[in-house]
């Protein structure tokens, strides 16, 4: 479980730090050592499985059970740059039936919702193999504050899905 945890945080927390240019990134930036604080970033880890008949990698499983997939949150002022005026979100997914499955991409503020936006994955390119998606979410303003970010997965309807990566980069 722990590579699992490894491999998930050092492509979420890469893709976060990396600047929208995207810059190049040195070695000695890249994490050595992870820490389970880091956990603080990531939602629903319990939906974080292995199916070597999906994949061999660790996927996260989507369904009945566990509508909301492995996700990603964190507030504005702690991502590179500490302001962001939207996120570019790369997945792989992969329905091994046809469904109903979006990106899901929100920033909050205590009890208010400030921006929410979702994305629907292309059932057709998914179906029975890993396709992979991308989308710009681009929030009417900057944020920069304690606002929080998150980005994940959902099967309104419950339907059956696997994600095999998530990587949100977010836009000054």
């Amino acid at each position: 479980m722990k590579k699992v945890l490894f491999l998930l945080s050092v492509s979420v927390i890469l893709a976060a730090c990396t600047h929208s240019e995207q810059k190049l990134i040195k070695t000695e930036e890249i994490p050595t050592e992870f820490k389970f604080s880091d956990l603080n970033y990531y939602v629903n880890m319990q939906t974080v499985t292995k199916d070597e008949k999906i994949s061999p990698k660790y996927i996260s499983k989507i369904d009945s059970i566990n509508p909301y997939g492995f996700g990603f949150h964190c507030t504005a002022n702690k991502l590179h740059g500490g302001k962001m005026s939207g996120v570019n979100v790369k997945t792989r997914y992969y329905f091994p039936v046809e469904g109903d499955v979006s990106i899901i991409c929100t920033v909050s503020k205590k009890d208010s919702v400030l921006f929410w936006e979702a994305y629907r994955l292309n059932v057709k390119n998914g179906l029975k193999k890993w396709s992979d998606a991308e989308n710009t979410f681009n929030f009417k303003k900057t944020y920069s504050g304690d606002e929080m970010l998150m980005v994940y997965l959902w099967a309104p309807k419950g339907n059956k899905a696997y994600m095999e990566e998530l990587m949100v980069t977010p836009k000054e």
